[in-house]
């Protein structure tokens, strides 16, 4: 196996040896007469009459009899100008030759300010006088079918695609056929006689395009596109030698030498590009699409929170597709919910992809969680464990295609695990503030909601209370029946407390045998209401053990304050001394600072 630095070699040195070799054939073949500035009218010459070893067995040197080289000129102008152009709006289907994407560099660099339907305006141009020059054509030919698709209108259909902004349209064998065809005068057997039809034409294609000056605006690199390939690739314009009788240098043997080894180098060479191209030892894509995915799964593998996770998401969703927004849905067993929503939407056409875990590409009228839309929605999927689904939406007129699936579908397994990522997180960081007994908030919780809810309620000039709850004699419980029944005594408790205080309180686990309970918003007289209901439920419970406590009944004690009788700093410790209070005045009661 070559090693990394010996691959780069072969791929430095390949080129090297092959253009060194080529040159050497040349000035081997050259008429040894011609001197210097004795130069004769310029001419194009095939590719094939030296640089691919001859013309095929039974021709004479250059173009195929019959074939007008100045039509086959215009032609191949018009053909680089379509690949380049169609290479630039990405609309090949298939995986294009290396040679396109320097026909397409040879015309850069394009400008960034160019509206892309100026540019697809402009390809519709220069597609409508390719197919002009097809009549001409075939004429010489007598409609050769390996170039009559490329020659042809785009047909209306891809025509349409492109201008809805699709890629991956028009299928790019054609237009390799076609380059084939006219890059050698119609005589693209002398490639295939040779063996480097495929190696040098779709993989190491020497191009001679000169590059333009930076354009300003659609109006120059239209000026200026014309004269890019006014040199077509692979055809070298030199001087023609005049006529002269070969010079015998009395050594023969060495120029058959000189020969033989120049033709090692090409062989060799050869060798080097082959066994690059089997490596896949090729230049990184310059894809944007494919930096933008890469992007995000950088900044996915840091986020922790569910808001960064999707933000990151949605934003590279919508910007890869082309789309006007995009979403992530949360899938739970009632149905979905939108991400930063608390609504569950139970009847929406999304639900086939959570169900099955296959995308979804379809136009939506009236959709309960899209609206009216055209859109692209791929399951995230992570350890088999179904994450969400991520949507794109833009309008009815530009229905999504596979290659917009295919771009989510990248993006789909880091944004999938992301967000089971920060749920772990999320659910552990919960775990650390809930008590194992009682699955009551802890002490930790109870601190940062008291933190918020006072600042809220201070903010908007709302009132809040808050009680200690202390169950009593509770050593003396645990004494007589064991901590096992002490803890089943304070779990019963827990509940009894829960079921008896408003939806919006929050009751929580302070420590050992104590209690406590946040009541936003609640007045004077709905905390008095709330502590009293508190502890008489606690009194008229059934508790196992209850009966051998003092009174026969297992009981507690409540101090409660609010925001409305002291400032908001001593809440807490307000109501603690109130609880002190009740358990002076015999237990068993509520107190209200």
């Amino acid at each position: 196996m070559l090693s990394r630095a010996r691959r780069a070699a072969a791929t430095t040195l390949a080129p090297v040896l092959l253009v060194v070799a080529l040159l050497g054939l040349v000035l081997l073949s050259s008429p040894v007469g011609a001197q210097e500035g004795d130069q004769g009218p310029l001419e194009l010459q095939s590719p094939s009459d030296d640089f691919f070893g001859g013309p095929p067995p039974g021709q004479g040197p250059g173009p195929v009899p019959g074939w007008d080289p100045e039509l086959n000129d215009r032609a191949f102008e018009l053909l680089l100008l379509e690949i380049a152009l169609l290479d630039h709006l990405d609309a090949f289907t298939g995986v294009e030759p290396p040679a396109f994407t320097q026909i397409h560099d040879a015309y850069g660099p394009w400008p960034a300010n160019i509206a892309r339907d100026d540019l697809v305006a402009m390809l519709y141009e220069v597609d409508g006088r390719l197919a002009d020059t097809k009549a001409d054509v075939f004429a010489e030919l007598g409609s050769p079918p390996s170039i009559e698709h490329a020659l042809d209108d785009i047909p209306a259909v891809e025509k349409a695609r492109i201008s809805n902004g699709d890629t991956g349209v028009v299928p790019s064998d054609p237009y390799i056929s076609a380059f084939h065809e006219l890059l050698t005068f119609g005589d693209s057997r002398a490639l295939r006689s040779a063996g480097l039809l495929d190696v040098v034409i779709a993989e190491e294609l020497p191009l001679a395009l000169e590059f333009l000056a930076d354009p300003a605006d659609i109006n120059q690199l239209r000026t200026g596109a014309g004269q890019v390939a006014a040199q077509p690739a692979g055809i070298e314009a030199r001087p023609e030698a005049p006529e002269s009788e070969p010079t015998d240098d009395g050594a023969p043997w060495l120029t058959i030498l000189a020969i033989a080894g120049l033709g090692l180098l090409v062989g060799v060479a050869l060798t080097m590009l082959l066994v690059r191209r089997r490596r896949g030892d090729r230049p990184a894509s310059r894809d944007r699409v494919t930096e933008l995915i890469w992007e995000a799964h950088r900044g996915l593998s840091g986020a922790t929170e569910e808001e960064d996770v999707v933000a990151i998401g949605t934003a590279t969703a919508t910007t890869i597709t082309d789309s006007i927004n995009a979403y992530v849905f949360r899938v739970s067993d009632d149905g979905l919910r939108r991400s930063g929503t608390e609504t569950v939407i139970t009847q929406t056409a999304l639900l086939r992809v959570s169900e099955t875990a296959q995308p979804l590409l379809t136009e939506l009228s009236g959709d309960a969680a899209i609206g009216t839309a055209a859109v692209c929605a791929v399951p995230l999927v992570s350890d088999a464990t179904m994450a969400g689904i991520l949507v794109a939406r833009r309008e009815l007129e530009r229905p999504y295609g596979n290659d917009d699936r295919h771009r989510l579908e990248l993006l789909a397994p880091a944004l999938g695990g992301a967000l089971l990522s920060a749920d772990q997180l999320d659910s552990f960081e919960n775990l650390a503030m809930v008590d194992g007994l009682t699955a009551l908030g802890n002490r930790r919780r109870l601190d940062g909601d008291l933190e918020t809810t006072l600042a809220a309620a201070v903010a908007d000039g709302t009132p809040v209370a808050f009680a200690m709850i202390d169950v009593d004699h509770f050593k003396q419980f645990n004494d007589t029946h064991g901590h096992e029944a002490g803890d089943v005594a304070l779990q019963s408790v827990a509940r009894l407390i829960e079921h008896n205080v408003r939806a919006s309180d929050v009751v929580y686990r302070y420590g050992g045998e104590e209690f406590s309970v946040l009541l936003p918003t609640a007045t004077v007289q709905e905390a008095r209401e709330a502590g009293e209901r508190i502890r008489g439920a606690v009194e008229r419970a059934e508790i196992a053990g209850g009966e051998t406590q003092p009174g026969g009944r297992l009981t507690v004690s409540v101090g409660i304050s609010t925001l409305e009788a002291g400032p908001a700093e001593s809440l807490k410790t307000r109501a603690d001394g109130a609880l002190y209070k009740a358990k002076a005045l015999g237990r068993n009661c509520s107190v209200l600072a």
